[in-house]
């Protein structure tokens, strides 16, 4: 090996740095809990329900668990490393849940057309503070996960806005007073796809490596 090959390498073992692997789970829990807290904040002016029901607590267990599951779906794409058995499982386990949750809302919950939803007088403000406040958490969420190096990154793409517009809704449904299936398939789910599209927007670039 000549002289001139061996400071080669010397000078490139000089100049490795380890890079830390990206830690996903504590960035998201407190990007998480940070965002629900300050939604919460601006939830504030308009008011929390008072009339506290069994459908009302289905309404809002059955979105936090919907969040849960995307929560869930995030940590498992956000890395090249294999999905492991447990975190299928945990995924699972929680999908099931959610869906049960839905099922006693759709039995508990006020009989309500999608006609009836769209015209509701609190349609509209259900839809604007739903998507503005998760399109403000997609914003937040996109800078924290910026390292991430998903393997899967359409499906990463898709699950990042959904847990920033769920959590949003999760939150605007300790104010919204409907408590109907229709209304969450109508109202919030176009709030939804709205913060879910903006994302989709702003994350052409992102998570490419």
């Amino acid at each position: 090996m000549s002289d001139n090959t061996e400071v080669l390498i010397s000078k490139l073992v000089a100049a490795h740095r380890a890079t830390r692997p990206f830690a996903i789970v504590p960035i998201l829990s407190i990007s998480i809990v940070f965002l629900a807290i300050c939604a919460l904040l601006l939830l504030l002016p308009l008011g929390l329900r008072a009339d506290w029901h069994a459908a009302a607590m289905l309404k809002s267990t059955a979105l936090l668990a919907l969040t849960a599951v995307f929560l869930i779906a995030t940590v498992i794409n956000s890395g090249p490393a294999a999905v492991h058995w447990r975190q299928i499982a945990l995924f699972s386990i929680a999908t099931l849940m959610t869906a049960v949750l839905f099922i006693a809302f759709a039995n508990l919950g006020a009989e309500l057309s999608l006609k009836q939803a769209i015209v509701d007088p609190s349609f509209w403000a259900c839809v604007s503070w739903v998507a503005l406040v998760g399109s403000g958490a997609v914003l937040v969420l996109h800078r924290l996960l910026r390292r991430a190096r998903p393997v899967q990154r359409q499906i990463f793409r898709l699950a990042v806005p959904l847990c920033a517009a769920l959590l949003a809704a999760t939150v605007y449904s300790l104010h919204c007073p409907v408590d109907a299936l229709a209304y969450l398939c109508s109202a919030y789910l176009l709030a939804i796809a709205l913060v879910v599209s903006f994302s989709l927007l702003l994350s052409r670039r992102l998570w490419r490596w």
